[in-house]
């Protein structure tokens, strides 16, 4: 497989694997009553847009998703 093929795919499963775990934790607080009802992926969107790096992350994000959409598509 090609080096430049690997990149991507590695960028993409980071991407989806941080939105899970972003997602996981708004459901932790969810369950413990400490953060908002029925959290999903525009929550977390919304929680990622209010932090300091916010717009920065969304972007790293973006990209990775097309990352891993490309490499879906590839295999």
């Amino acid at each position: 497989m090609n080096d430049k093929l690997k990149v991507m795919a590695r960028i993409g499963f980071s991407a989806k694997g941080a939105v899970f775990a972003i997602m996981g934790g708004l459901i932790l607080l969810a369950a413990l009553n400490i953060g908002n009802d029925k959290p999903g992926l525009m929550q977390v969107m919304d929680f990622l847009d209010e932090q300091s790096l916010g717009k920065v992350i969304l972007v790293a994000m973006t990209l990775g998703g097309i990352c891993y959409g490309g490499w879906t598509v590839i295999e």
